[in-house]
């Protein structure tokens, strides 16, 4: 079975995203289950291109101007004619541009970008028009589908949720792959990390005032290493005036390898956006044995409130308070790693790809 992956993404075609990170793994861990099937990863940047197994490859798609008109012509003509020239037998689409065709089964992913309700016009011919050609819908938050399935109800019956889950990357790291982490990044100094990708990228003036009180008030030699997936040059021109920029390390885009050992090595990590959603990046902190900052949201600290330090508000006072507290009780961060761990335990990257794979033999049985 030949599988097709659309990975290109039309409007940002350097960016590479938690989110197609994640379907990067899972698609190379579906390869390793399947090595009589192949894989083929249709991508817009060459950052993407790190295949080690036989059975996945990659085609490059060098996109034009990027513009609303470019999307739906790649929609209507070049992926579809893509998938007839490759002989697909499955249809993975993870940008919300799926292939215009019906003749081969489709599987759209929903990351968290809310692309259904956006007033990019870009979105409003897209999306609609994957969602007439997906045999299913794949979401990993409630809140995606819940956004989605109201304002296109009519697509709703094609829904279905899935959890997110780390994949095999991120674990627990030993004491002297630690100790290489802070010898490349911070100079064999302890940091908090700071992940910043589209949820919380917004506020990055917080976390930096945060920082800065967190500084005054202990007199530490903590660093922060910002993991950038998003507004890296609005972070660089802020911090050329920033008091504390020597004690600040930006990790740009990095690899899913890479970003697990700057985790798993961080004191901390601080994803200051109300966590609403169990989301990927806090589960891989989980599966690193890394404690998190958050802000509080009822919908998930009723279940989970030893599991996480929690901010009421998502501002620099309440999030320094957190890193404080983090920094000065070893006792409650170790009470908080085991708690964050029995929540880990709930969502299996094995049953994840499980369920994957009954996905993929379902739709194909629907066409």
């Amino acid at each position: 079975m030949r599988i097709i992956i659309n990975l290109f993404n039309v409007n940002h075609p350097n960016e590479v995203s938690p989110f197609s990170l994640f379907i990067h793994s899972i698609i190379h861990s579906l390869a390793d289950r399947n090595p009589s099937d192949e894989y083929v990863i249709l991508n817009s940047t060459s950052k993407m291109v790190n295949h080690y197994l036989p059975n996945v490859k990659s085609h490059l798609i060098e996109p034009p101007n990027r513009n609303a008109l470019t999307a739906f012509r790649y929609q209507r003509y070049v992926l579809p004619a893509l998938a007839r020239e490759m002989n697909a037998d499955l249809l993975i689409d993870a940008n919300g541009i799926c292939f215009r065709t019906k003749r081969v089964p489709q599987i759209v992913l929903l990351d968290e970008r809310q692309c259904y309700k956006t007033k990019r016009l870009v979105d409003k011919i897209t999306f609609p028009v994957s969602l007439k050609y997906a045999g299913k819908v794949v979401s990993f938050t409630k809140t995606t589908i819940r956004g989605w399935t109201k304002k296109y109800p009519d697509f709703a019956d094609k829904s279905i949720q899935f959890h997110y889950a780390a994949s095999n990357h991120f674990y627990v790291h030993d004491s002297e792959e630690i100790r290489k982490v802070k010898d490349s990044y911070t100079d064999t100094r302890p940091y908090f990390t700071w992940y910043c990708d589209e949820t919380n990228a917004a506020m990055w003036e917080d976390v930096l005032k945060a920082f800065s009180m967190f500084k005054k008030w202990q007199h530490s030699n903590m660093k922060l290493l910002i993991i950038c997936y998003m507004h890296l040059h609005t972070i660089q021109q802020k911090l050329k005036n920033y008091k504390h920029k020597e004690d600040v390390v930006v990790v740009d885009n990095p690899a899913e390898l890479v970003s697990s050992k700057l985790i798993a090595a961080s004191y901390a990590m601080i994803y200051p956006a109300k966590l609403t959603n169990i989301t990927l990046p806090v589960l891989q902190a989980i599966n690193c044995n890394t404690p998190v900052i958050v802000c509080k949201s009822v919908a998930v600290a009723t279940h989970n409130e030893d599991a996480f330090y929690w901010t009421e508000l998502a501002d620099a006072q309440s999030l320094s308070k957190q890193m404080i507290l983090s920094y000065k009780n070893e006792d409650f961060r170790k009470d908080i790693i085991a708690a964050a761990n029995k929540l880990g335990e709930k969502y299996s990257y094995e049953k994840m790809l499980d369920d994957f794979e009954l996905l993929i033999k379902d739709v194909q049985s629907s066409i």
